[in-house]
């Protein structure tokens, strides 16, 4: 069943047709009705029999002035009035419609049937009561836009303000998501991972009894990698040494520093408290924190660079009214600031405060020879495989693993030594 919008309703139609019974031996035919609207077609019996000689199927009515034909063709119009009115009354309405909406309403049996605005609000309504609970606002406002945009695909490409799940098809769905490439301006991957909230949305549905099946269980939205970008240590020592006269722009710039050392998120960083910091089982400060987006633990030993800017700020205002660590801007703000901060320093990179995540994850921690799993403890990830995706074999990486090689080369014994030659190799094995 496909959605109608009102734009296409140019081939309503309402015909009689007749069929012969299968189990009567009689002459007579049952009168069907037939409404088709563009390519959907759905027929129903009028409960009316007619001899196959007495119809005329060029005018599709009973043939003849009998009282018979008489009481026949004035019973056919008035369902072919009915059917009309039916019509026009749910093209009124401004819902998308089917064939078989017509069907149901003429008959008197029209069904709930559930709607994707319903199910949003719904499942919005609940999350909104669980911000701060068990999801973030970051979260919360993530669904909120999807709704905005469903809207805006429904009212501008199918010209409805809401349709019926059962006839939001997954060709639909695909067409959402081309709508977000295009009209809207979104990436691919944003606009794969609206489509993933928007099946969310249609999983708690289902869960809830709301709908009996997912009727998009086929999509498989592929991600594309991105090149995230990040500073090098080179980078990112001219950027810890330039001192700004300007108060806010060195504020701004101690800010994405500490970011660097640490890896915590904007979000994080801006919420961070000095009672979150505290001694570790090393006898060292480590930041204990959980991450606003995910809840997940974050422990992160505080590098001496990190500890330079939390003394900095020792007696700041935000420190000694509200206990937070840094005085953090509007995201907004940090990363107007930081555009400048990097023109100044030539830095031809968009600083951002996820640019200086990255950086932690890259240049910081994992170029260092720091493990995989360590490095996705201390960024607070589910998913090691969510790690992966920061990971850069940078050259500076491999110039340091190749100078190990080539130190080890030179202890090998000649070529023609084959005894020595077979005592060494288990040794480059293993290194390799």
């Amino acid at each position: 069943m496909d959605i109608i919008s009102k734009k296409m309703y140019n081939s309503f139609s309402v015909i009689f047709t007749t069929r012969k019974t299968r189990t009567s031996n009689d002459e007579k035919v049952i009168i069907y009705v037939r409404i088709t609207l563009n390519s959907q077609r759905v027929e129903m019996s009028t409960g009316l029999k007619i001899e196959a000689n007495k119809w005329c199927e060029i005018n599709k009515r009973a043939r003849g002035s009998s009282e018979q034909s008489k009481t026949i063709n004035s019973c056919l119009g008035d369902i072919n009035n009915n059917i009309y009115q039916v019509y026009s009354m749910l093209v009124g309405n401004g819902n998308a419609i089917s064939v078989y909406d017509i069907k149901k309403h003429y008959l008197g049996t029209p069904e709930k049937r559930v709607t994707l605005m319903e199910i949003f609000e719904r499942f919005i309504a609940i999350r909104k009561d669980l911000v701060g609970i068990e999801y973030s606002h970051l979260t919360y406002r993530k669904y909120c836009t999807l709704k905005v945009h469903l809207l805006d695909f429904l009212n501008k490409k199918l010209n409805v303000q809401d349709v019926a799940v059962d006839d939001f098809k997954f060709s639909n769905l695909m067409d959402f998501e081309h709508f977000l490439r295009t009209d809207k301006g979104i990436g691919n991957n944003a606009a794969v991972k609206y489509v993933k909230y928007f099946r969310t949305v249609i999983g708690y549905a289902l869960n809830t009894e709301m709908i009996s099946k997912d009727p998009y269980v086929k999509y498989k939205g592929k991600i594309r990698e991105v090149n995230r970008g990040y500073l090098t240590m080179e980078e990112l020592s001219v950027l810890e040494a330039k001192v700004f006269s300007n108060e806010r722009l060195e504020m701004v710039k101690d800010i994405f520093v500490f970011c660097c050392y640490t890896g915590l998120a904007y979000i994080d960083i801006k919420m961070l408290t000095i009672d979150q910091i505290s001694m570790g089982i090393d006898g060292e400060q480590w930041v204990n924190t959980s991450r606003k987006k995910t809840g997940n633990g974050v422990n992160v030993p505080l590098l001496p660079a990190a500890l330079r800017i939390i003394k900095k700020y020792n007696g700041h205002p935000a420190r000694e009214i509200d206990k937070k660590v840094l005085p953090v801007l509007s995201n907004q703000k940090m990363n107007a600031y930081l555009k400048e901060i990097g023109d100044i320093c030539g830095i031809n990179k968009t600083l951002t405060t996820h640019l200086a995540r990255h950086t932690f994850a890259t240049t910081i921690t994992l170029t260092q020879g720091i493990s995989m799993e360590s490095v996705s403890k201390m960024l607070g990830h589910s998913d090691i495989k969510t790690t992966q995706i920061y990971a850069k074999v940078t050259n500076q990486k491999i110039l340091g693993e190749m100078v190990k090689l080539r130190e080890l080369t030179t202890q090998w014994p000649d070529e023609d030594n084959s005894n020595e030659d077979s005592e060494q190799a288990p040794q480059l094995q293993k290194i390799i």
